[in-house]
């Protein structure tokens, strides 16, 4: 479910303007990406769009609308450990299994953290949009990984996480006194 309004986006704006909320579903398992060395898992969804109606093939315009940290069971208590009872800790860990449910995201109508808005101020009617399901895993050792295009190692990719293309509506004009229905 997607609405453009004319109004003030933030609290801070001084001046009113378009924008788009944009609520959306989502089942994805992300519970492959928890290894032994996954910290936590930063999950965004992003909506994209052309720069304008002429090359709708080239996506110029991306915009997050929703985020959320999912942390890993041990990343609480493993930060202020010295290296001595981290290694007892791991290696008394070898072998175990970690929590299946941990970064399955099951979410229904869900409500967009930050609203779409455009520099030109305008964003009713935009046509072209997709959202996507993107991801950053941040190790306790080695590099930042963002949206694996394939496995690497043991973190598996994710596949899918793209809507099909839509259009945002255009704003609905209040009716002035005197003019017919």
């Amino acid at each position: 479910m997607y609405c453009s309004v004319r109004g003030r986006p933030h609290y801070y704006s001084t001046k009113k303007e378009e924008y788009a909320s944009i609520r959306f579903s989502l089942d994805a398992d992300l519970s492959s990406l928890f290894t032994w060395n996954t910290k936590q898992v930063f999950v965004y969804v992003t909506a994209s769009w052309p720069s304008n109606a002429s090359s709708p093939a080239s996506v110029a315009n991306t915009a997050v609308i929703w985020d959320t940290i999912i942390t890993s069971p041990s990343a609480d208590h493993l930060a202020n450990l010295g290296k001595v009872a981290k290694r007892n800790l791991l290696r008394s860990g070898e072998g175990k299994s970690i929590d299946k449910s941990r970064g399955v995201l099951r979410l229904k109508n869900q409500k967009p953290k930050y609203q779409i808005t455009a520099p030109e101020g305008k964003v009713a009617g935009t046509d072209g949009l997709t959202l996507r399901l993107e991801y950053n895993v941040q190790p306790w050792v080695g590099a930042l990984a963002w949206n694996l295009p394939g496995d690497w190692g043991r973190w598996r990719a994710l596949k899918g996480g793209v809507s099909k293309v839509f259009a945002l509506p255009m704003v609905k004009e209040k009716r002035k006194e005197g003019e017919g229905r």
